[in-house]
């Protein structure tokens, strides 16, 4: 809707600042002053100097609010988010599509919780026998302080042994 008014152009929907900026300047207005009553001129001496009107005192005439509000262009309400311009065929192809991402993620996510565990050193250590001073690990005879598969033997019991693998110690017992 557009409202014209002295040949400016002034929309519903616009800003008030640009309404302002679109409408003439307004004349500043001159406070009604009462006509003098007919009196003899008085003497120069005694006239009293004309004091200017401060142009605080004058408020310029303020334009015609503007609303602010649009007004809906379309009452149509539609039922549905659908695309008009996307056919049945082409949904079914954009379900199917997003149906098969969603099993491909539940697949990897199936797999990467379901992998095979490297087993852990101390399955890989079987302590098979102390004697004296030494273990037999794996079938081979070591002493405290020897290294084999990244595993330091740290300490010998009667039947246990402690070993250190990257910074943590643990116990293997003998069966």
């Amino acid at each position: 809707p557009i409202k014209v008014r002295d040949k400016f152009l002034v929309t519903q929907a616009a800003d008030p600042k640009a309404v302002q900026e679109q409408l003439p300047p307004a004349a500043p207005v001159q406070p009604a002053v009462p006509p003098r009553a007919a009196s003899p001129p008085p003497s120069a001496a005694a006239q009293a100097p004309e004091v200017p009107v401060s142009s605080a005192a004058v408020k310029p005439a303020q334009p015609p609010a503007v609303s602010t509000q649009t007004k809906p262009s379309s009452y149509f309400t539609p039922k549905t988010q659908r695309d008009p311009m996307l056919s049945p065929d082409d949904y079914r192809r954009i379900r199917d599509q997003e149906e098969a991402r969603r099993e491909e993620d539940a697949a990897r996510r199936y797999a990467e919780s379901h992998k095979p565990k490297e087993p852990s050193i101390m399955d890989k250590i079987s302590l098979q026998g102390i004697v004296g001073n030494a273990a037999i690990i794996n079938g081979d005879m070591y002493y405290v302080g020897q290294t084999f598969k990244g595993v330091k033997l740290v300490r010998l019991g009667s039947n246990y042994v402690i070993m250190e693998y990257k910074g943590k110690t643990f116990r293997k017992v003998m069966k």
